[in-house]
């Protein structure tokens, strides 16, 4: 993509983040309440068959370069492997199975052993899905850390608020959605704010670093926040990190 596209294609993205973000926890928390939750679930076939077929007529729009691609089965394979042992791990952790079990430490092994697997095949792999030398660049990697922690940060709370609401507060799952908006809406802002600083700034370690930092600072705040504090200082105190997680998703 050309630089000078970069802005206008930020544009969409930052539009549809803007949509998403803040539809779906009101649609989500009226589904909830008024339907079921499944509904939560079965909602998404058609929006994701019709994310689907956009892509397919998009991508079918571009120009074939080179010879024809091999699909990387294998490394696909291991690559699922590795996330869901991973994941499984995680989720029954503590739970399911105690930290400290056999069950927990097979699947620890499969994960290291997929993981290595995967770094096997996509150095023999003619057309890898993980290129090996998209790892040697080092600006490449540390965009992809950047990105992935803003990522985890900015999903943990979406995720946390809503209990917060509910389980703390008493708030119904409607109301749960309304109350998150103001952290979304800031989020949002963060995403234009950087899309409009990005081009003129340059440099983007200031911006990636003052970001990071009041990141930190939300978190705190966030762990702070205890059942006696006013649910109106709550609303208004939580949207600060917003902006500063959504930097790094701005610039990646």
């Amino acid at each position: 993509m050309a630089p000078r596209q970069r802005g206008r294609y930020q544009g969409y993205l930052a539009t549809v983040w803007a949509v998403a973000s803040i539809a779906g926890p009101l649609v989500g928390g009226w589904v909830s309440d008024n339907l079921s939750w499944r509904w939560l679930f079965w909602i998404n076939l058609p929006l994701g068959g019709l994310a689907m077929l956009l892509c397919y007529r998009g991508l079918a729009m571009l120009p074939v370069r080179g010879g024809r691609a091999r699909v990387d089965w294998l490394g696909a394979l291991l690559l699922a492997v590795a996330i869901v042992a991973f994941l499984l791990a995680m989720s029954w952790g503590g739970d399911v199975f105690d930290w400290i079990s056999p069950q927990l430490g097979l699947l620890a092994l499969l994960t290291v052993a997929a993981v290595a697997a995967l770094a096997w095949q996509e150095r023999r792999a003619a057309d890898p899905m993980l290129p090996p030398r998209l790892f040697a660049n080092r600006a490449y990697v540390m965009g992809v850390a950047a990105s992935a922690l803003a990522a985890l940060n900015i999903f943990l709370c979406i995720f946390a608020l809503p209990l917060h609401f509910q389980l703390v507060r008493g708030a119904d799952a409607s109301m749960s959605g309304l109350l998150v908006v103001p952290f979304l809406l800031a989020t949002v802002a963060g995403n234009f704010i950087v899309a409009w600083l990005a081009p003129r700034v340059g440099r983007m370690r200031g911006i990636l670093t003052a970001g990071f930092v009041a990141g930190v600072l939300g978190l705190a705040v966030l762990a702070l926040s205890t059942p006696d504090v006013p649910l109106a200082w709550c609303c208004w105190r939580w949207p600060w990190a917003a902006p500063a997680w959504a930097w790094p998703w701005s610039v990646r």
